[in-house]
């Protein structure tokens, strides 16, 4: 391991089960550089059971096994971990009172189940914590799940941002209190406020923070399902 080097994972979930969004990220703290990689939810692991998918590993056997499957493909067991549904994702943007983004294109999508519309014009909008979940949800493109992924890191950095932009430090200390109650993770709170001093405000939102998805070689069917390999 390297020194004052860390690993953490960010996982969401629509249903408490499957994790549609997985991002593997590390931080340097000597020199101020985070990193981070999207996990495709289609990707295949290599697990004894009937549907060999990342996505449902959290859901078969908890954190821990998704966390697992991580350094099974990529390599690096995270020392960090933090999960968030849709209900506590909406708490979250609304307890920062939501983030000026562009959206990228319209979004529209309409679901037998209402709480799962998407309704959203291209544009700068400023997103409260229900139209956020609408734009990292919507998948409508042909770009599909890549392209989700890209607006999902587009948002997150948007939010940080705006936490060091538009906040003091003990504005910020008290939000990530809040937010620390709000969220499954198991990094302490004193934890995330030292990362929020020491790096979310000394780092160069531009250009030292790198955003990747995890490369695969193909992708294909087996027994029914669509994966990434």
């Amino acid at each position: 391991r390297k020194e004052n080097f860390y690993t953490f994972l960010l996982v969401g979930t629509n249903d408490d089960y499957n994790t549609d969004t997985i991002m593997l990220g590390s931080v340097d703290t000597d020199k101020d550089i985070v990193n981070v990689v999207s996990i495709p939810r289609d990707t295949m692991v290599d697990v004894d059971i009937k549907i060999k998918k990342i996505n449902n590993a959290y859901g078969r056997k908890g954190i821990d096994e998704l966390r697992k499957q991580v350094y099974g493909v990529t390599g690096v067991y995270p020392d960090y971990y933090c999960l968030v549904n849709m209900d506590q994702f909406i708490e979250v943007v609304d307890i920062v009172d939501g983030v000026d983004f562009y959206v990228p294109y319209n979004m529209y999508h309409e679901d037998a189940n209402l709480k799962y519309n998407i309704n959203l014009s291209e544009g700068w909008q400023h997103l409260d914590g229900k139209k956020a979940i609408q734009l990292v949800r919507f998948r409508g493109t042909s770009a599909s799940d890549y392209g989700r992924m890209e607006v999902q890191r587009d948002f997150l950095k948007a939010l940080a941002k705006k936490l060091v932009d538009e906040f003091t430090i003990s504005q910020a200390s008290d939000i990530i209190t809040v937010i620390s109650e709000s969220i499954d993770t198991n990094m302490p709170v004193k934890d995330m406020i030292w990362f929020y001093i020491n790096v979310a405000r000394t780092i160069d939102f531009e250009n030292a923070i790198t955003f990747d998805t995890m490369p695969g070689t193909t992708t294909g069917r087996y027994n029914g399902q669509d994966y990434v390999y």
